[in-house]
């Protein structure tokens, strides 16, 4: 895992709303404690990386939705009218003004649902309008 040293992005971490969802930002042990037990969801994994056994917590720090507030972000999804988390959506910014965001609903009740539609749109035109990026490219896990 590459760490950052860099200064963290206050006006990129922050919590956000959409009309159906609130986006809270996540510190890293937030993150961490929210998706480990996610590390042994096959179905899960098998989409997302193409793995049969569970990753070990460092492994799943290294691609996994693990913020540090410089180049990494990561928000919990909340629906407003639950109040419960239903997944994380993750944002790296990359080289040459690009970034890369990746959803993973957890909870799959809400699979197949405008929800990634609806916050993925949000984080993007946040990035866009905070940050020094002009392309994003996207997972839906």
């Amino acid at each position: 895992m590459r760490i950052s040293f860099g200064r963290p992005n206050k006006a990129l971490a922050r919590d956000l709303e959409t009309e159906n969802f609130r986006l809270r930002s996540l510190t890293l042990l937030e993150a961490m404690w929210l998706t480990d037990s996610w590390r042994g969801d096959f179905e899960l994994q098998g989409a997302l990386h193409r793995r049969r056994r569970p990753y070990t917590r460092w492994q799943w720090a290294q691609p996994g939705p693990i913020p540090h507030h410089v180049t990494r972000f990561a928000y919990d999804i909340i629906p407003k009218q639950t109040g419960r988390s239903i997944g994380v959506h993750g944002v790296r910014l990359r080289d040459y003004r690009g970034a890369n965001t990746q959803i993973m609903l957890s909870d799959r009740s809400w699979w197949g649902k405008d929800a990634v539609i609806e916050v993925r749109a949000k984080l993007i035109n946040h990035f866009f309008h905070h940050a020094d990026v002009d392309r994003f490219s996207s997972t839906v896990e």
